[in-house]
């Protein structure tokens, strides 16, 4: 796979896996008390708090996995599991325990400030999130591919704030079954990408496999 491949398939299983638009009913759940000039700020500290959280992970995740011991191959194969699992939800129109529980947005409704969480961690710059970034960076590790990704993270932020500036008439121009197509579609991109992730992984971890694959 080129960089530009690599670049094109990440900009993809990001927006799919960061999903705004089918956060926009949660997003206006959480803020629904707020005014607003109040939600718009919300939105902004939302997008620059995912870029952050990218960055972090874009410029220190192979350290922090080599200082737990993780391999990348393993992470791959539970990061196929947890992205394949929201892209199972997101394919029958359910939002996934796997991004944020009942209980983490039932507290939400009770604090000041939702943007950093749950807005930011773990609905939208999430477990899945979070594994696609490692696991594309691990197929080219060089400064370049970083200095790409965290190009590419940028505009993935700036995307999800101008989603959630608008998100009271973006919902109502998309309507109930808009919004829903439009995440079944992102929930069998994410599962397709998904297996991809969780194949890689699993014959690197179980080399055996990729003999008895070629015999078939």
């Amino acid at each position: 796979m080129t960089h530009k491949q690599l670049l094109v398939t990440y900009l993809v299983t990001m927006f799919a896996i960061t999903n705004p638009f089918g956060n926009l009913g949660i997003f206006i759940a959480l803020t629904s008390d707020k005014s607003v000039s109040e939600q718009r700020v919300i939105a902004v500290k939302t997008a620059f708090a995912c870029f952050i959280i990218f960055l972090v992970v874009t410029w220190f995740g192979d350290q922090i996995l080599s200082l737990m011991g993780i391999t990348v191959p393993a992470f791959q194969v539970a990061g196929g599991i947890v992205v394949a699992l929201i892209g199972l939800s997101m394919l029958q129109s359910k939002q996934s325990d796997v991004a944020h529980s009942p209980k983490e947005k039932q507290d939400a409704l009770t604090k000041a400030s939702v943007a950093v969480v749950p807005l930011a961690m773990p609905i939208i710059a999430g477990p899945g999130a979070i594994s696609t970034i490692l696991v594309d960076l691990h197929q080219f590790p060089s400064l370049m591919a970083k200095i790409w990704v965290t190009a590419s993270n940028l505009a993935l932020a700036v995307l999800i704030m101008v989603v959630l500036l608008f998100a009271a008439p973006l919902r109502k121009f998309l309507g109930t079954s808009g919004i829903s197509i439009m995440v079944r579609i992102m929930g069998l991109i994410l599962i397709a990408m998904a297996m991809q992730m969780f194949t890689k992984g699993l014959v690197v971890l179980l080399p055996g496999l990729a003999g008895v694959a070629a015999s078939l």
